[in-house]
């Protein structure tokens, strides 16, 4: 029996397929779209703020559940929502 040198080919190769646990969802709001992430979605969701289109009404209540990430990656839409002059 011959010894076979590995190629590059023969090496195992990532497994690109499963899952991220980091998955954003966008809600929409009165002036725009609202990225949350899992569990702040889910929050969102269970606590029915959210319809079946995913439009929220209240947005005060979308942004008192909401985690700290998910309220910076939204600051802009936050600050316009609620007049801020900064």
């Amino acid at each position: 029996m011959e010894w076979k040198r590995p190629t590059r080919t023969s090496s195992p190769k990532p497994n690109f397929s499963r899952q991220t646990d980091n998955r954003v969802h966008t809600i929409s709001l009165m002036r725009g779209p609202f990225q949350l992430c899992d569990s702040c979605y889910d929050t969102v969701v269970s606590e029915q703020l959210v319809d079946a289109r995913n439009v929220a009404s209240d947005h005060d209540a979308v942004f008192d559940s909401v985690c700290p990430n998910c309220y910076d990656r939204n600051r802009p839409l936050i600050d316009d929502m609620l007049g801020s002059s900064e």
